[in-house]
């Protein structure tokens, strides 16, 4: 016989409640957009029109901006671990996946999410400066003579690169990656912690930034060159830029903390096992910092703050008005025809951050539309949870 050996305390990052609100925001926007458009669906196939997919799943990551401590790691579909036994057969064929960890494992293009790391590129290396300002008349023809013009969403005028993030125009991004180059889009994505490992303790995917290298690995055989369609592209997070929910999360975290890229690890201390002894602490580890001037990054906190609060911007709808202020940016990436999955980063409070989120949904449709979700993780972090913390402290200082 041997005698038991009692084990050590592990107490972790994640904040279950905040767990908690976010799998159920995620879960709600999901069957809610569900159950409409098969709604809409049904009468579209009666009139013989186009109908649309429904969400696949989704994912939602909260991050400390000043930790990169992991606050929530939510997916959608998800599962019981009380049951999860019993219905892991079932589990395992459901064609929605619900084991796949989308939080960490799944990689998605960022689309517009990834503009700031184009506009950050070209202000640091001296290209443009916050004054420099771009045209949009709705159309790109400086490649319309090889067959190429990519379009902007709208017809923005002259803009600054504030407004560029502001109001997402993809022209100005075009007019920018093509005058700075690839190289310069993957250095600044790589210092940002893109397409890298986070740190994270469980298995996670690495992911890419689209460069010339990775386009003979993923089309061996098949037109290899870089074409300046390319860079076009790779500038405003389509191509074959592909990242985690986590990897946003601590991007956005970055931004807001003026480019600290910290690792993700959820461990937070271990104690013994009757609580004498603090075995681990945990120390946040830096894995880089973006070597960029103040300037760079007023400018981006300037531009996203503008898509949450400023008229017309991308979520302006959404969190103009709201306490604390927010800071955001939108991306929707198109995967195929007439599907698009949405990505959203956003962090608060605007001016001294605490949190940052990234929440994906798989053809989502658009990026705004995740901003609900993210609110709701926010307001539970800043309105519940502080002042939970705040009546405990109370509490101690009375005792």
């Amino acid at each position: 016989k041997q005698a038991p050996e009692p084990g050590d305390h592990v107490y972790l990052t994640i904040d279950i409640e905040l767990q908690a609100v976010a799998e159920q925001a995620l879960a709600s926007y999901i069957t809610e957009e569900n159950a409409v458009r098969i709604r809409d669906n049904a009468m579209k196939e009666a009139l013989g029109e186009e109908t649309m997919a429904l969400v696949g799943g989704g994912a939602l990551v909260a991050v400390d901006v000043n930790t990169g401590e992991p606050l929530c790691i939510a997916n959608y579909p998800s599962f019981s671990l009380n049951s999860f036994l019993q219905d892991f057969a079932e589990l395992s064929v459901d064609p929605a996946r619900p084991l796949y960890d989308r939080a960490l494992m799944g990689i998605y293009s960022p689309g517009s999410t990834f503009k700031p790391v184009t506009a950050i590129a070209a202000l640091s290396k001296g290209f443009i400066s916050g004054d420099t300002p771009f045209v949009c008349n709705g159309i790109y023809e400086e490649y319309a003579e090889q067959g190429y013009s990519p379009r902007c969403t709208g017809n923005h005028g002259s803009l600054v690169v504030t407004e560029a993030i502001t109001y997402s125009c993809n022209l100005f991004f075009y007019q920018v990656g093509n005058l700075i180059g690839i190289r310069n889009i993957d250095e600044y994505a790589s210092q940002l912690g893109l397409g890298q490992p986070t740190g994270i303790e469980l298995t996670e995917s690495k992911g890419r930034v689209a460069s010339p290298e990775w386009k003979v690995e993923l089309y061996d055989g098949f037109d290899e060159e870089w074409y300046a369609g390319d860079t076009l592209q790779a500038a405003i997070g389509q191509s074959d830029t592909a990242v985690t929910p986590i990897q946003l999360a601590r991007y956005c975290a970055a931004l807001a903390n003026n480019g600290t890229v910290y690792n993700c690890s959820i461990l937070k201390s271990i104690s013994s096992y009757d609580y004498s002894d603090s075995i681990y602490e945990r120390v946040p580890e830096v894995m880089n910092e973006v070597d960029s001037k103040q300037m760079v990054w007023d400018l981006i906190r300037t531009g996203m703050i503008g898509a949450a609060n400023t008229p017309g911007g991308t979520v302006y709808s959404a969190f103009h008005g709201h306490e604390p202020m927010l800071a955001a940016k939108t991306g929707t990436t198109e995967t195929g025809s007439t599907t698009a999955d949405a990505i959203f980063i956003c962090y608060a409070p605007a001016e001294d951050p605490e949190i940052a989120i990234a929440v994906v949904a798989e053809k989502g449709a658009r990026g705004s539309a995740m901003a609900p979700v993210a609110l709701q993780v926010i307001d539970y972090y800043f309105n519940f949870q502080k002042s939970t913390q705040q009546t405990e402290t109370e509490l101690t200082l009375l005792r």
